[in-house]
């Protein structure tokens, strides 16, 4: 696939091409938070829904990451794809093939149960996780599929929401804090847009 950014829009050889920007947040009236002092079971489902899901405007495809769980679920994808990368980059695997790392049942398909323990220590994810148990005191249990984000397909793919979120939080790119980043990204009184954008 021949990829290459072009001023904070990531584009593919696919009809399409993406954004991520970072807004002030409407209200969501505390729909969709993370629950606190629990174990919380999620799966990023919202990103491979997101196709089907959305609205166009102006024939712009805009997918709105508002609530919490959304941004969460936006994190996920980014931990995936961030960790895949940089395989690529130190040991020249093409990607994490996370599923089978997990296993297999006895009837020989993958084992969904174990894909938390797969993910919980690998690193983004180990920042992710503490950035929820230091903000909810909740313990993060990923479930299901890890889901990946066609916008985050390379590395640098996510600088756009970088240099959005550098602009509209009131700190420098926190040091490469990643834990930092994830408590303001999700619970930050903030909109993430991912724009489609048809060629």
């Amino acid at each position: 696939m021949n990829k290459k950014i072009r001023h904070s829009v990531f584009e593919t050889n696919s009809s399409t091409q993406h954004t991520l920007t970072i807004q002030r947040q409407v209200d969501t009236k505390g729909n969709g938070c993370i629950p606190s002092n629990t174990v919380f079971k999620f799966t990023n489902s919202k990103v491979e829904d997101i196709e089907g899901s959305t609205t166009w405007e102006d024939d712009c495809e805009i997918v709105p990451f508002a609530t919490e769980v959304d941004k969460l679920a936006l994190c996920v994808a980014f931990c995936r794809n961030s960790y895949e990368t940089m395989l690529n980059k130190e040991t020249n695997q093409w990607y994490w093939d996370y599923m089978e790392e997990a296993g297999y049942t006895e009837d020989g398909g993958y084992n969904y149960d174990n894909i938390n323990n797969v993910a919980k220590d690998k690193p983004f994810f180990k920042e992710l996780y503490q950035a929820i148990k230091e903000v909810r005191n909740t313990e993060l249990v990923l479930v299901g599929a890890i889901y990946n984000l066609e916008s985050l397909n390379d590395d640098m793919a996510f600088e756009s929401l970088v240099n959005s979120y550098r602009q509209n939080v009131d700190s420098d790119y926190l040091d490469d804090d990643l834990v930092t980043f994830f408590k303001n990204i999700i619970f930050g009184d903030y909109t993430i847009f991912d724009e489609l954008f048809p060629c």
